[in-house]
């Protein structure tokens, strides 16, 4: 259920959650827990980067908002 707001009144909705999602939030998503997953294997995150259409490493950090320190210790951590 959703607050719908209408000028001065609040009325309440049924909305699918599909509605509710945008495809780049499911982007971002799927990168996100894709990278984290990849780190915790130990796997590399290139892959991820193809799928996407990224080619530099610092993009898609940024994009699934690691900055670069932290991807050195999950990488170290993986190993």
């Amino acid at each position: 259920m959703v607050n719908v707001l209408r000028l001065n009144s609040v009325e309440q909705a049924v909305v699918e959650k599909c509605d509710l999602i945008s495809t780049h939030t499911a982007r971002r998503s799927f990168a996100s827990n894709e990278y984290l997953r990849a780190v915790k294997e130990g796997r590399s995150f290139r892959p991820i980067m193809d799928i996407l259409g990224m080619s530099k490493e610092a993009t898609f950090l940024r994009y699934v908002k690691v900055d670069r320190l932290a991807a050195l210790v999950d990488w170290v951590r993986g190993r």
